[in-house]
């Protein structure tokens, strides 16, 4: 089966399992609590990549129903633009629920980022779903046209880990210190700064220095 066709049949099950956690809360509660807080303060690491500047502007890629970014940073305007092929889906179910995030998830694929987007982000950001997409070393690519620096942030080898069930169709982890991107019988290994922390895999890679 082909990237893209896997990727078509994985959707209800990434659906499904965010239905799950929207109601119950599942094994996320705190996970959850913190996406709908909008007083949450923007992750110290996220800060340590942005200008200084006034208003900073970041995108969420693969943001899931709401994005997991805090919303504060003191002396700051934040900007949040959260991306997810599946919003339509997410935002219904929001509604349904009755659920009013803080921001919502707009229309778009990681691998084709639209060019009404803009490009004067300061920073794209990935939580645990460039393992879910088809091509991951493409939607990275057109991260870094919109922003000089992206940060990722993934379960390592989640493939591996999930037995390639659902969307889990990808590995990303660490080789000879660079970023590798692994599945479908492909490895591509891409310049970044990469930690392997408690079986999270964190990569910042820079425009400069990780040309695709």
């Amino acid at each position: 089966m082909t990237p893209i066709a896997r990727w078509t049949s994985g959707l209800p099950s990434e659906l499904n399992f965010w239905k799950h956690v929207l109601v119950t809360g599942g094994d996320y509660p705190d996970d959850i609590r913190q996406r709908r807080d909008p007083t949450t303060p923007l992750q110290p690491e996220i800060v340590a990549l942005l200008p200084d500047r006034p208003r900073v502007r970041i995108l969420d890629v693969g943001a899931g129903p709401m994005t997991i970014l805090g919303k504060v940073w003191p002396g700051h305007e934040v900007e949040i633009v959260a991306i997810d092929a599946l919003a339509p889906e997410y935002n219904a179910a929001l509604d349904e629920l009755g659920i009013e995030p803080p921001l919502r998830t707009l229309h778009a694929h990681a691998e084709s980022l639209p060019s009404w987007l803009g490009q004067d982000f300061d920073l794209a950001y990935a939580r645990n779903s460039l393992d879910h997409g088809y091509d991951p070393v493409r939607a990275i690519a057109a991260m870094l046209d919109l922003a000089p620096v992206v940060r990722l942030e993934h379960v390592r080898r989640v493939a591996d880990l999930e037995q390639h069930a659902g969307l889990h169709q990808w590995n990303l982890d660490v080789a000879d210190g660079r970023l590798l991107v692994e599945g479908y019988g492909q490895k591509t290994t891409i310049p970044a700064e990469v930690e392997v922390r408690n079986g999270w895999l964190y990569a910042t890679l820079r425009r400069a220095s990780a040309p695709l």
